[in-house]
């Protein structure tokens, strides 16, 4: 049954994701602030320390800011003006609940909270949106964008269903009992043989070994990503972050290795490109 359910958010969300990607930054910059609103809700439930909502509103401009911030290009201009003002309100804003509020036992979480809704989510979240600056380069920003999500969900999805089939040894028992070396591997297998069809596809052969060591480079740290938010649930004992995408659970457990593989390709692509 969860099968299933996973399959039919992925049918949903796959034509979704690709069409939001395509239109360019008029429609990724929107669904980035909107993502990035939930995953501080997440954040927020997971660590179960809100108080009448009002720390996740109060976050919201300064994450937001710090996305519109490493958005920054031509097409915004007009909205980056007042950044500087928002992120100053915002964390003016979260260090005075933090003081009036937080009781003693609970600031040390709270502090943490913040601190991850900031650079986790609106520090990672913010490196979609500069894809579109990539210039120069064998591809377009929006090419590289679905390259670098779509190696991470083969990565992925291969590594979840080889370790449920055949995996026997476990990866990080401590972190995430569930996942297996047999599954590992086959996920970067199958992120390298995903990059040798986007070149061949793209009829770029000659990058073959550059794109084959990005794809290999995805298929690691997009794993790593995904043992650091089983880190968090595990600390805090909880199996997913929500409920959001039936078969998956909340939303940062669908993105949790896009948050390392997007920034970290990102970068490699402007070193090796």
């Amino acid at each position: 049954m969860k099968l299933k359910a996973r399959i039919l958010t992925s049918a949903v969300g796959i034509p979704l994701i690709f069409a939001t990607v395509w239109y360019g930054p008029i429609t990724v910059l929107p669904a980035m602030l909107i993502l990035a609103s939930i995953a501080i809700c997440e954040i927020y439930g997971l660590y179960r320390i809100g108080h009448r909502g009002l720390p996740k509103i109060i976050c919201l401009p300064w994450v937001c800011a710090l996305i519109l911030t490493l958005a920054n290009s031509p097409s915004f201009n007009s909205s980056i003006i007042s950044i500087a003002g928002i992120t100053c309100i915002g964390t003016f804003a979260s260090t005075l609940w933090l003081i009036v509020n937080a009781e003693k036992p609970r600031f040390a979480p709270a502090l943490l909270c913040m601190s991850l809704s900031c650079t986790y989510i609106g520090l990672l979240m913010g490196h979609f949106p500069m894809y579109y600056e990539i210039e120069q380069s064998i591809y377009s920003g929006r090419i590289w964008l679905l390259f670098a999500i779509f190696a991470t969900f083969t990565t992925d999805t291969t590594a979840l269903l080889v370790g449920k089939t055949i995996g026997r040894h476990a990866l990080a028992p401590r972190i995430s009992p569930n996942k297996t070396w047999e599954g590992s591997i086959s996920g970067i297998i199958a992120s390298v043989l995903f990059s040798i069809v986007f070149c061949y596809m793209s009829q770029n052969p000659g990058y073959l070994w550059q794109i084959t060591a990005l794809g290999a480079t995805v298929g690691v740290v997009s794993q790593l990503g995904d043992l650091t938010e089983s880190k968090i649930k595990r600390t805090f004992n909880v199996k997913n972050t929500g409920g959001l995408l039936p078969g998956h659970g909340g939303l940062l457990d669908r993105l949790d290795s896009l948050l390392w593989s997007i920034p970290i390709t990102y970068y490699l692509i402007l070193t090796i490109f």
